[in-house]
Parts: C-alpha cells; structure tokens; sequence
C-alpha cells in the first residue's frame, strides 16, 4: 500500500481487515477521533495485529506525514491459512490466545475499551508471547 503525504489509510471506527508494517517513509497515528494524542510510526513499526485474532476495528487514524509504503497481511487469508488445522500452526493458535489475554487481562473485558489501540503490544510483551506459544510440547 502507497500513501502519499496526508493521505489517510483509515479511521477509528473503520472495520480492521489487514495488519501493517511500516517499510518506507512516516506515518502518524492518531488515538481516537481526536488530533491531540499521536505517534510516529517509521520502518519497521507495525499496527493493527489485533485484525489478525479477532474482529476488530481502528481505534484511531493513520495519515502519512509524507511519501510511505506500507506492507498488509490480509486478516481473512490469514485466518483461513489458520483454520487448515496443520499441527505446525499450533503455535500461531496458541499465541493468538495469549494475545487476547494480553489486551484482556484474567479473561475479562477489564481493560477499559478507550485505553485499546491500533499500536503493537509493548515488544516485550510481544517477545513474551512468542516465548510462550511456541515453546515445544517438551518444554525444551
């Protein structure tokens, strides 16, 4: 995906279809309907991973500060590639659970709904996660 400057990709309330990474130019993300809270997003930031695991839609506004490429996963594809019940997708399964839980800690709805956001998880947390999906049944 191209934009050009000030072109915006979508807007909070939108439908979340794809997830994106970052690969050229500047974006800013704007936090809700608002101009006050933003980001810049430069290579390699990604955003909308929750389109991925569940349906989902933009809690803000993507607007290119300049000239950027954008990289997309298709939210749909991917999880019809998911549903093919491949033991080697496991992990997948199983860290897309354990993103749930990261946004809604103890199983809940606790996290209150104008603190979510289009913005990736901490990379820690994200780590964090990886670690844990894909350890292998051994535990090794």
């Amino acid at each position: 995906e191209i934009l050009l400057h000030g072109q915006v990709l979508f807007r909070c309330g939108d439908p979340a279809l794809k997830m994106y990474f970052v690969s050229k130019g500047e974006c800013q993300y704007y936090l809700g309907v608002s101009d006050r809270d933003s980001v810049s997003l430069l290579p390699p930031s990604y955003l909308c991973e929750a389109a991925l695991w569940m349906v989902w839609e933009h809690c803000g506004r993507l607007t290119a500060n300049a000239y950027c490429e954008l990289v997309s996963i298709d939210a749909h594809k991917f999880q019809d590639i998911l549903s093919i019940g491949s033991m080697k997708l496991a992990g997948l399964r199983r860290y897309a659970a354990l993103f749930w839980e990261a946004l809604f800690p103890e199983g809940s709805w606790s996290r209150s709904f104008d603190r979510l956001t289009d913005l990736c998880l901490d990379l820690q947390d994200t780590d964090g996660l990886l670690s844990r999906a894909f350890v292998s049944e051994k535990g090794q």
